[in-house]
């Protein structure tokens, strides 16, 4: 059984669609296991950023390398493309309180890129 749970900040909102671990197949108590699919959605846009485990994995480098080099002050190198060269960044753009998050999908995916600022 698919389940879906969405993660709900005040400037966006990420989805997760998958398998719950739990013994029972109808409960939704479980922890995810397996991740089916990814959906990022900022509330100021109607774009959204979507993809599989790759996806969600790239995210979670990229926005745990930018938050550090925000906090830290000292820019963190990118991160290396995942095992199908997939990838994400965050940029910050100038004179702005705004960022910028492109996804780099593997090269089978890449009409599904796009930048989210």
């Amino acid at each position: 059984m698919n389940i879906q749970r969405p993660y709900r900040l005040p400037n966006c909102t990420l989805t997760l669609e998958g398998m719950a671990s739990g013994t029972d197949p109808g409960s939704s108590n479980g922890d995810l296991q397996i991740i089916l699919n990814a959906r990022c959605q900022f509330l100021s846009t109607n774009q959204s950023l979507e993809g599989g485990r790759a996806f969600l994995e790239a995210l979670a480098k990229a926005v745990n390398s930018y938050a550090q080099g925000c906090l830290s002050g000292i820019p963190h190198p990118a991160e290396t493309k995942g095992e199908n060269g997939e990838w994400a960044e965050l940029m910050p753009l100038p004179d702005q309180a705004l960022h910028r998050l492109v996804w780099h999908p593997p090269a089978d995916e890449s009409s599904r890129r796009s930048p989210l600022t």
